[in-house]
């Protein structure tokens, strides 16, 4: 039972992520061109770094206010239910598997013109609703300017035709200055994420912060 009822609660989440929005706005433009650094001799893991600062804001909730998310790749989370009947998607951010990647657009409504300046990405969002709460980090891959970035995925948001519940508002910030991290939703959830992200990340740069309505 415990099982079947998180299967139904993870196919739920797929199902209203792919129903509740329109087909979102083409950017139209030019693919930025990106360079490899090849420096440092230890790569990063920019999923695993993604994954920290969603966890770091998440972290700040108290425990009585939290509620149910899940992160990845909800294909991860079936699969894995399918195989032990005791496995129970952890409440929290999780990397997202870039193989992936094209279904990404979807999840955090990044233009699919932005995507090959991603190499790395964590999700969190709303257990039965993505339009109530979702959540993401991504890394910006290295000479791709960040800021014009985080500013296509706002104005993707802002463009987007709902059909299922217009999210309140959203946030987009410039993190540690690699990483866009991007959330939307309810009022009711969006506020107190607010909030800790300005704790987590005094530092951040926001470029958007409010109502989801341009």
């Amino acid at each position: 039972m415990k099982k079947l009822i998180a299967l139904l609660m993870v196919l739920t989440m797929v199902l209203s992520m792919a129903a509740c929005t329109s087909e979102t706005p083409d950017n139209e433009g030019d693919e930025k061109e990106t360079t490899e650094t090849t420096e440092s001799t230890e790569p990063v893991d920019y999923a695993a770094a993604a994954v920290e600062i969603l966890q770091n804001v998440w972290d700040l909730y108290p425990e009585d206010e939290q509620f149910f998310v899940s992160g990845g790749n909800m294909e991860y989370h079936i699969e894995q239910m399918e195989k032990d009947e005791n496995y129970m998607p952890p409440n929290g951010p999780g990397v997202y598997d870039m193989a992936y990647a094209e279904n990404l657009p979807y999840l955090l409504y990044i233009p699919e013109t932005e995507m090959a300046n991603v190499d790395g990405a964590a999700t969190m969002i709303h257990g039965m609703l993505a339009n109530n709460f979702s959540s993401g980090v991504v890394h910006v891959k290295a000479g791709t300017d960040v800021n014009a970035m985080a500013t296509a995925i706002k104005d993707n948001l802002a463009q987007t035709q709902w059909i299922c519940g217009t999210p309140d508002q959203m946030l987009v910030a410039v993190v540690n200055g690699e990483y866009v991290l991007v959330a939307f939703g309810v009022n009711d959830a969006m506020n107190p994420f607010v909030t800790r992200v300005g704790e987590a990340y005094p530092d951040a740069e926001v470029i958007y912060s409010g109502s989801i309505i341009g």
